[in-house]
């Protein structure tokens, strides 16, 4: 994966259906070692707090599907913004919460 990253320059530019990025999917797919590679990644900080065009940052997207080990990845991470609200005005603690 590091190797990936290394060789793939743009990756903060790359956005998928849903405008979401490879640290959203990664997220929605619990893939804890991918998270944490990307987390890694300096030039890749800006993903962390990226919304996708329902308003979801990967946060909010690991809340919907539990996985308690990258939740704590991306709220450790020191870019991370806990008060994002999405266009459903939830935070992704209100997610986990109503979830």
């Amino acid at each position: 994966m590091k190797k990936l990253l290394e060789m793939w320059t743009d990756a903060t530019e790359f956005l998928c259906n849903g405008g979401r990025s490879i640290l959203h999917v990664a997220a929605m797919r619990r893939k804890e070692e991918t998270v944490g590679c990307i987390l890694e990644e300096k030039a890749l900080d800006e993903l962390v707090n990226k919304m996708d065009n329902d308003g979801n940052t990967p946060l909010h997207l690991v809340a919907l599907n539990c996985n308690h080990v990258v939740v704590a990845t991306l709220l450790y991470h020191k870019q991370s913004k806990l008060d994002i609200v999405n266009n459903q005005g939830l935070t992704a603690y209100d997610i986990y919460i109503l979830k």
